[in-house]
Parts: C-alpha cells; structure tokens; sequence
C-alpha cells in the first residue's frame, strides 16, 4: 500500500507462478520486442526463440518445452490483443 492506496486487483490477485515458470514468463517478455509490427502485431519469430535459447543455454527437452510454451503464450497475447483493439 503506497501512497495510502491499495493494490490494484490485478496486482493483489495475480496468479502465482509454479516454480520454474519464470524462465517462460522472463523469455516471453524479453522475446516480445522481437515480434514484428506493421499492419498489426505478428507473432515472435521462431528464429528469435531458438536463438535466445542459444543464447541462455535452454537446450534439450527444457528448450522443446521453451519453445511450445512460448508459442503458446505469445498466441493468447495476441489473441488478446485483438480483442482489445476491437473493444476500444
């Protein structure tokens, strides 16, 4: 509680991470400024993951589940993007 206020909802009630979900979480909002933007967002590049999995040392079944995860998360951010724009 700073300034006298309280958390805002969505910061007194985030979900709690699972140990070891932070490495997705970190690489996904790392990996999020490599996504390319024109007419609209578009998806991180697969070539953007494997080398950021080069790059922290993510290999074996871990970098198969890094990838999986991170195309999954980045396909609900998108999604919810979408939706986001359409309400506005």
């Amino acid at each position: 509680m700073r300034f006298g206020m309280p958390l805002p909802d969505r910061i007194q009630n985030a979900p709690e991470l699972n140990l070891g979900s932070e490495l997705f979480y970190t690489g996904f909002l790392e990996l999020t400024s490599c996504r390319q933007i024109g007419m609209g967002l578009g998806p991180i590049p697969l070539l953007s993951i494997l080398e950021y999995c080069v790059i922290n040392e993510i290999d074996g079944e871990q970098r198969e589940d890094f990838i999986w995860f991170i195309q999954r998360l980045d396909s609900k951010y998108l999604e919810w993007s979408k939706a986001r724009a359409k309400s506005k």
